[in-house]
């Protein structure tokens, strides 16, 4: 996907869409991709746009709310910022400037925060998710940012829907490899067979 600050947001998540449709149309074609089961995954700000994607894309390229379900089957964010307004405010000294970079404003308002920031979107028709954060992590707060958006989605689309995993020891360098491997093979399974 392209990169801020030359391609603020939502032109990341528009190639990430432009991608997926890609996949479903022509990724068997060539017998790689089943292009009927896809789980979008991204450790930091991928996971940000995994989430956000999950969250505001139903299948038929429209927004929440919509009722299609979403454009993809499952979610996998690792140290995902969820929350750009609470991020924005963070006292890391990287926080606004990335924030701010990422939306493409200068001072940031709220809303501007808001409207890219997954824990916004929230809503019924929501894929599953499977969250993974350090708990030693510095910039992403688990709490402002793991649970909060964990807590949220479960709330909106059922408790069986948001999958949290803490890695206890780790901070924003949580790798996919460092997260409990048989918890998210456990919930890809149960992802992609529902």
């Amino acid at each position: 996907y392209r990169l801020a600050p030359a391609h603020p947001f939502p032109a990341p998540v528009d190639d990430i869409v432009l991608a997926i449709d890609w996949l479903r149309a022509y990724g068997e074609r060539d017998g790689h991709v089943d292009g009927d089961r896809l789980v979008l995954a991204g450790v930091s700000a991928g996971g940000h746009l995994a989430a956000f994607t999950g969250a505001t894309i139903d299948g038929a390229g429209a927004g929440p709310g919509s009722g299609q379900g979403s454009l993809v089957d499952a979610v996998v964010a690792i140290v995902a910022p969820t929350d750009l307004t609470t991020l924005h405010g963070h006292d890391h000294p990287w926080a606004a400037p990335l924030t701010e970079a990422f939306v493409g404003c200068s001072p940031c308002t709220d809303d501007e925060l808001a409207e890219a920031s997954p824990i916004s979107h929230v809503h019924q028709n929501l894929p599953p998710a499977y969250w993974a954060f350090g708990a030693k992590d510095v910039l992403i707060d688990i709490d402002q940012q793991g649970i909060a958006l964990a807590d949220a989605w479960a709330a909106a689309a059922g408790p069986e829907m948001s999958w949290l995993d803490v890695a206890e020891r780790h901070g924003h360098n949580l790798e996919p490899t460092s997260v409990n491997q048989r918890f998210l093979e456990a919930f890809v399974d149960r992802a992609i067979d529902r």
